[in-house]
Parts: structure tokens; C-alpha cells; sequence
């Protein structure tokens, strides 16, 4: 059986670039603090990102579910640091449980590259 998920990492429709949920991992290990994994996560949102030819900076909006919304704060640091004016549109929800017991996921809405 494959290791791969029975569905899209990232979809193209309508000039947006949407994609699936992106946990905390480095390589198939979740990383074990909430702030870690946050950093984490973006880490793995902005690989994806480029992998379609995109970036960070063409991120429009961010849904992050939050095991603990005590982790706001160490969201709202890492969300400052990583994106520029102006920044995405962001929801934050807390959930009672993530995949893989994670803290975190993050789900977004980026422009799509040019065609080039």
C-alpha cells in the first residue's frame, strides 16, 4: 500500500492555488512542541507552495486548526514573521483532535503562478 494520501496535496482552480491539510512533519516525523511544529508546518506550506511556482507571499488565506488555542500566540509569531504586507486572510479554529496527534494544520488559498 502506498504512502501517499488518497487525495490532491494542492489544487488548481479558478486562478487559486488551494491546498490540503499541511501538518508540523520533518519527513514522516511529527515534531513533538506545539511552537516547532507551527514552524514546521509553514515550512512544509511554503516547500509545497514552490513546488507549483509559487511562494509565501502569494498566500491569500490561511485556515489553521488548533489542538490548544493557548497556541495563538506562538501562531501569531511565527504568521507575523513569515508573511508580509499585507498579510492573508486568516481563521483559526480549535478542534479537538488533528492526524497523527498533531498541534496544528494548516490549509490555504494561494494565487496561482503565471502561466510562464
Amino acid at each position: 500500500m502506498s504512502n501517499e494520501p488518497p487525495y490532491s496535496r494542492t489544487r488548481e482552480a479558478g486562478g487559486l492555488l488551494l491546498t490540503a491539510g499541511i501538518l508540523g512533519t520533518r519527513g514522516a516525523d511529527l515534531v513533538p512542541e506545539p511552537g516547532a511544529q507551527i514552524e514546521a508546518a509553514l515550512d512544509n506550506l511554503q516547500a509545497l507552495l514552490e513546488r507549483e511556482g509559487a511562494g509565501l507571499d502569494d498566500v491569500v488565506r490561511l485556515v489553521v486548526y488548533l489542538t490548544d488555542i493557548a497556541s495563538m500566540d506562538l501562531l501569531n509569531e511565527a504568521f507575523t514573521r513569515r508573511f508580509a504586507e499585507p498579510r492573508p486572510a486568516r481563521t483559526t479554529v480549535e478542534v479537538s483532535a488533528l492526524p497523527l496527534g498533531a498541534a496544528v494544520e494548516l490549509e490555504a488559498t494561494a494565487e496561482s503562478a503565471p502561466a510562464r
